[in-house]
């Protein structure tokens, strides 16, 4: 008896997860469908500016925009270290 017991309240698991499963599957789909379609998009049509800070947040490096064209200039004081660090490494390892 406590067999058969078991065995039912698997079975009502099973079927009320199943049953969440299908809902969640048909949320998902009409979820997705409903966004619009990426299909003839072009990385080059979206504009923006990329600001660039320093560690602290404070110091602005470089605001690149109109594809990389708009940028500050900063003296190299204002620049991280571990970026000119990071720079020089990479110069370095290209020769």
């Amino acid at each position: 008896m406590r067999r058969t017991a078991a065995l039912r309240g698997l079975g009502a698991a099973i079927a009320v997860l199943l049953v969440i499963g299908v809902a969640a599957d048909a949320y998902a789909q009409s979820f997705f469908d409903s966004l619009p379609s990426i299909q003839g998009l072009d990385s080059a049509g979206f504009a923006g500016d990329t600001i660039i800070y320093d560690s602290t947040g404070k110091t602005v490096l470089a605001d690149a925009g109109n594809h990389g064209d708009n940028r500050l200039e900063v003296k190299l004081k204002d620049v991280a270290p571990t970026a000119v660090q990071a720079t020089v490494a990479i110069k370095d390892r290209d020769l």
